[in-house]
């Protein structure tokens, strides 16, 4: 540290008047980002370039160091922002343009012309979030799971919440009961720890529309009229698409506390199947929202070495996975 003293002799004045001034090398550098940015999606990474006494540089001065911010891969794009956060930090676009897990390293050049990085930071860039079903349409009383795909992996803890709770309420793990008629809208957020503060931030969020009617009239569709002795049926019905779902249980493979396989039958394309049986009632929230995170992921897989699940029939008492 120097001191520079100035004398005006034209002026009388009690002290000369003096400014301090820092001369050193670039310590160290670092990158601040939330760890999570959603395909398609943007968020902002933060830049900051220490001296030897742990104090920031003037962000005016980055030009000189030649400042760059570079990922390991190409999943996302980064351009340089002219707005300031404040006075000491280079302020970053960071968009997700790919799935997968790249990192983020910011290098500035000392006096010596020599390259300084700082530590990479890790970013994800995970598939859309989305809650599924797109609509809750229930009864006052009834109940209904709303689950997700997408989103970071492994799989964040969601926050589920309702704009109007007199219609309907949901719990933790996404279950919807209807309480009187009308509509309501439930929002599951997924967050994420900021790495510098601590502090959770939403990395992405969506919504599903709930309607509670009064219940007019019940109409049953059979998908089948005619049955062969000692063999039972399996019958459902898709609220979205009106399409009828039916099956034929063949007979018992294995039975566990909870949970039957059964060998049956897709009876309009006779074809064989496989049938988990499970017991929800007796499922206590997070075992539910597991159960449904399982049906949800085999359902994403696609692999020849992995059983395909082709559909998922959820009653108010039993899960049964196809």
């Amino acid at each position: 540290m120097s001191t520079i003293m100035i004398h005006d002799l034209c002026l009388a004045f009690p002290a000369p008047a003096k400014a301090d001034v820092y001369v050193s090398d670039i310590q160290e550098l670092y990158v601040r980002v939330v760890d999570k940015v959603e395909i398609g999606k943007m968020v902002k990474a933060y830049v900051r370039v220490l001296d030897f006494h742990k104090k920031p540089f003037l962000a005016k001065y980055f030009a000189f160091m030649d400042l760059k911010l570079r990922a390991a891969s190409q999943i996302i794009t980064l351009v340089a922002l002219d707005e300031a956060f404040d006075n000491y930090t280079a302020t970053f676009r960071v968009h997700g343009v790919a799935i997968g897990q790249t990192s983020l390293t910011a290098t500035v050049t000392n006096k010596a012309g020599q390259r300084i990085n700082s530590a990479p930071q890790q970013i994800e860039v995970f598939p859309p979030f989305r809650l599924i079903p797109r609509k809750v349409t229930l009864i006052i009383g009834a109940m209904m799971q709303i689950t997700s795909e997408g989103g970071p992996q492994p799989q964040s803890n969601i926050l589920f919440s309702i704009s109007n709770e007199s219609v309907a309420v949901v719990n933790s793990a996404g279950l919807v009961q209807g309480l009187a008629v009308g509509n309501g809208t439930v929002s599951g957020v997924v967050r994420a720890v900021d790495a510098e503060t601590g502090k959770l931030v939403i990395v992405s969020q969506d919504l599903v529309e709930v309607e509670v009617l009064l219940l007019q009239a019940v109409r049953i569709r059979a998908p089948i009229t005619r049955m062969r002795t000692g063999t039972q049926g399996l019958g459902a019905i898709s609220a979205e698409e009106e399409t009828c779902l039916a099956y034929e249980l063949l007979k018992t493979i294995s039975e566990g506390s909870f949970t039957t396989m059964k060998l049956a039958q897709h009876i309009p394309t006779r074809a064989k199947v496989t049938m988990k049986v499970i017991e929800i009632t007796q499922q206590n929230a997070t075992g539910l929202q597991g159960l449904f995170c399982e049906a949800q992921n085999m359902k994403a897989l696609n692999s020849p070495n992995i059983v395909k699940s082709c559909e998922v029939i959820h009653t108010e008492k039993t899960l049964f996975l196809v």
